[in-house]
């Protein structure tokens, strides 16, 4: 009677535990990314290249980079760069994309970039913006 006792308990635990775990909340991003993520590589020269990537929830019409925008360390725009097909910072019909842009600055100024990442599908459109950190070029 007590075998069968601790093993009627021991069944609900594993019922409780699982059905706990099955409640999980989902990880993603969003609705369509899945996950992202957004770094600066300096280069000599007062060059910065600016990379991103993302990887959406499933094929999409579009994803990738719509723009990039850099910025002074004053908060001002420098440049922006417009994301598209061609020149490789979107993909159509994909689940995952990935891209950078070089920027050249003034020697001792110091910028940072403002990244929008994107994922395009038949049931909208999800966007992040993501800031890196500032660096002196």
């Amino acid at each position: 009677m007590k075998k069968t006792i601790k093993l009627i308990t021991l069944i609900l635990v594993f019922a409780i535990c699982a059905s706990i775990l099955g409640a999980a909340p989902d990880a993603r991003a969003s609705y369509n990314i899945s996950s992202y993520d957004v770094y600066v590589e300096p280069l000599s020269s007062s060059r910065l290249r600016i990379h991103f990537w993302i990887e959406a929830t499933g094929k999409m019409s579009m994803a990738g980079s719509p723009q990039i925008l850099v910025f002074h360390s004053n908060g001002s725009v420098v440049m922006t760069y417009k994301g598209t097909t061609s020149n490789g910072m979107l993909k159509s019909n994909a689940d995952y994309a990935s891209g950078y842009v070089t920027f050249t600055g003034n020697p001792g100024t110091t910028y940072y970039a403002m990244v929008t990442v994107a994922a395009q599908s038949g049931s909208g459109c999800d966007s992040r913006g993501v800031f890196t950190k500032e660096y002196t070029v």
